[in-house]
């Protein structure tokens, strides 16, 4: 990891700018909700870019189309940064929930279409190294939320060699 300081509000919107042709061509919504708060974080640009690229294309793949809609979500809380990515899709089956962030894994199986089953388990690797968790869960209302929550100072601790 290449360890330096960030502005989570930057993080979002170039993931998102990044998407913003894909989610346009489908008829899709791709957005950041908004986050006025300034959090400093220390972390690897390519390795958050590279979660919220496969979080994203992820929301995209399973909000409706045309018509769907995908926030992006950073938000902050007791030493962590949360990046997430809402969308109002089918949502994810119970029983998959606990395996969405398993190598090759897919929910449905008989399901053609892109997707190797790795974006997630990558996710998962990246939320580690930064001694981070990730999540995926069901919201109200239909759609799914699927993100990681890294601690927004403790990446330093890769870099002096100490233990998080």
């Amino acid at each position: 990891l290449h360890l330096e300081p960030l502005d989570r509000r930057e993080v979002a919107p170039n993931a998102v700018e990044r998407f913003a042709a894909e989610a346009a061509s489908r008829g899709q919504a791709l957005r950041v909700a908004d986050a006025a708060t300034r959090t400093r974080l220390i972390a690897d640009r390519d390795a958050l870019d590279r979660i919220l690229g496969n979080i994203i294309a992820n929301a995209l793949h399973h909000a409706p189309s045309p018509g769907g809609h995908a926030t992006v979500e950073v938000s902050t809380g007791d030493g962590t940064v949360t990046l997430a990515v809402r969308d109002d899709g089918p949502g994810i089956p119970p029983a998959a929930l606990p395996h969405v962030f398993d190598r090759f894994y897919r929910a449905d199986p008989s399901r053609t279409g892109s997707g190797s089953g790795l974006g997630l388990a990558i996710v998962r690797d990246l939320a580690d190294a930064f001694h981070g968790a990730s999540f995926a869960e069901n919201v109200d209302g239909g759609g799914a939320r699927v993100g990681v929550i890294l601690p927004a100072s403790a990446a330093s601790e890769h870099s002096t060699g100490r233990a998080g």
